[in-house]
């Protein structure tokens, strides 16, 4: 595993591998710049490793930058589906929208943002989606809506890929427009309650932790 916070929002990005079938996977593809997103390329290539797929939490514009300058940096990365909740559709058809907001820039200006994959070209997942398979590993799909509609976590062998859900101390925001706070309250309810206490959980921002610490140090889910 290879993971390390990219643009100005510091949103971690993860490479995750199958060692056995030499299988990649991208969560979370935020990288706003080309170096940023070589860095993890790289990664992969130092030790043999095809990126066969991206897994994205959400499609808040900080997880999503990195997809278009993806679909340009090989042929094959251009071939690699992505998978995303089918809720999250409207928001990932805002990021123009939402990087004026934002004041937030992906290298190679408005071109960069045009390249960002149609949304008739993602693979999409539903309520109803229970795993997703990187080589012989095999992940829960968590449904953690609250942030957004569609929000998602990935789950397999006691460690938790979260997005903007569980961080340190803290909680994914639930004051923007698609956010839903009482969606967010049942989602950590049904987390806390079924999620094992060594549970190591990686977020979107900030440094990994545990169910276990954040159940004794975070406010939300006392």
């Amino acid at each position: 595993m290879a993971y390390g916070p990219v643009n100005g929002f510091q949103m971690n990005q993860y490479v995750l591998a199958c060692t056995e079938t030499r299988q990649a996977v991208l969560i979370d593809c935020g990288a706003s710049t080309q170096k940023e997103l070589d860095g993890f390329l790289q990664w992969m290539t130092d030790r043999d490793y095809t990126l066969t797929a991206v897994w994205q939490t959400h499609a808040h514009l900080d997880h999503v930058a990195g997809l278009g300058l993806l679909a340009g940096s090989t042929s094959t990365a251009m071939d690699v589906p992505i998978y995303l909740h089918e809720k999250e559709r409207t928001i990932y058809n805002s990021f123009d929208d939402r990087c004026r907001e934002f004041g937030f820039h992906v290298e190679g200006g408005a071109a960069a943002a045009a390249a960002l994959p149609k949304d008739t070209e993602l693979t999409y997942l539903n309520d109803d989606s229970q795993q997703l398979s990187l080589g012989n590993l095999t992940f829960d799909i968590v449904h953690t809506p609250g942030h957004s509609p569609g929000h998602l976590g990935f789950l397999c062998d006691g460690m938790f890929f979260g997005g903007d859900f569980i961080m340190k101390g803290s909680i994914g925001r639930t004051d923007f427009p698609t956010s839903n706070d009482a969606d967010m309250q049942k989602s950590l309810q049904r987390f806390v309650q079924t999620i094992p206490e060594d549970t190591l959980i990686f977020p979107g921002h900030g440094p990994p932790t545990s169910l276990k610490e954040e159940k004794e140090i975070n406010p939300f889910l006392r």
